[in-house]
């Protein structure tokens, strides 16, 4: 759970230290031809951050299970949530919403990182093994160290 939670707070190092260091013209340009730019990929991972602390880990503690919206859906959506936000305002949401999520997670015993959950009303993965809290929690460091790493290939941060 602790190193868990430790390479979840990577992200909001990350996105600190990416807005400080890119300018405004580098932070909305596109990462690759027809992608998002840094922009827009700090307020989607502020975005599900978002539906993270609103919707999904208290639907995963009272025992319901997480049920995921359509990603292509709720990823447009990120991208007009940031509408008229500047640099700062995104950066710093990523940094609150990220901050909200590990002082939620750091609450739980070691147990309930370990309990099976259901996600979109699965219960297992495609080895058959039980769905965790941990495991959800690592697909979303999976999902940070994407983004970053697509970031640091355009700008040295």
């Amino acid at each position: 759970m602790k190193d868990t939670v430790n390479k979840l707070s990577q992200w909001k190092s990350d996105v600190l230290r990416i807005g400080e260091s890119v300018s405004d013209e580098t932070w909305n340009m596109p990462i690759e031809a027809g992608k998002w730019s840094i922009r827009e990929v700090a307020g989607h991972m502020l975005y599900w951050d978002l539906y993270l602390n609103r919707e999904g880990l208290p639907a995963i503690l009272n025992s319901q299970g997480i049920v995921f919206p359509n990603h292509d859906e709720y990823n447009a959506q990120s991208v007009h949530y940031i509408d008229g936000k500047s640099k700062s305002e995104i950066v710093n949401e990523a940094a609150e919403q990220r901050d909200r999520l590990l002082t939620s997670l750091e609450s739980l015993s070691e147990d309930r990182w370990m309990i099976p959950i259901s996600i979109n009303g699965v219960l297992t993965d495609n080895s058959g093994n039980p769905y965790t809290l941990n495991g959800l929690m690592l697909e979303f460091v999976g999902h940070d160290r994407h983004h970053v790493s697509q970031i640091k290939a355009m700008v040295t941060v």
